[in-house]
């Protein structure tokens, strides 16, 4: 199952980037939100916090139709970053890397191979206060990513988010079932 989304918005302001805190230089990612000539650089570890902060807005949504919360799973979690990072890097917003490889692959690539299913969202947007919630409304708007999100069968998701110096935010969810 998959699906993708794209959507660009109004004005990302600086207020919504947090100042990043000193990080060693080979941690930090040289991508971010770029606004007025103000560059916001991210962490990996910040951009992990914001996947996982992701997560805990659907696993809310799910609560709130009487669904159980999906674990947080760092494989899913690796999975997932490494496609975001590949299509900000790579400049392209698809399933399919540009080697040609499905989530599958990419989770077999990672050493991630017990698992019974695996899907996957994407999403791309641009110029929003908060481009983590609209990631997340637009996939909830979405049937086919709704769907995904909404999936009782789903055991474990990570979240993988990459920000390009021009602020455009590239997410990857990933879901599995393990055996």
């Amino acid at each position: 199952m998959c699906g993708c989304l794209s959507t660009h918005g109004q004005g990302l302001s600086p207020s919504t980037a947090t100042e990043p805190t000193p990080v060693d230089p080979l941690e930090r990612q040289r991508v971010a939100a770029s606004v007025d000539s103000q560059v916001f650089l991210f962490s990996r570890a910040q951009l992990h916090q914001m996947g996982r902060e992701a997560a805990e807005l659907i696993n809310r949504e799910r609560l709130k139709l009487g669904l159980t919360a999906i674990a947080w799973s760092e494989d899913a979690a690796r999975i997932a970053r490494l496609h975001s990072e590949n299509m900000a890097r790579l400049n392209f917003f698809g399933h399919s890397g540009v080697d040609g490889k499905m989530v599958d692959e990419r989770a077999d690539q990672l050493g991630v191979k017990k698992w019974r299913a695996i899907g996957e969202n994407i999403a791309f947007n641009r110029g929003y206060r908060d481009p983590i919630r609209t990631a997340v409304d637009k996939w909830m708007l979405s049937t086919s990513h709704r769907n995904n999100l909404l999936n009782p069968r789903w055991q474990e998701t990570g979240i993988g988010i990459a920000v390009t110096p021009e602020g455009c935010f590239y997410f990857t969810q990933v879901f599995l079932v393990r055996r």
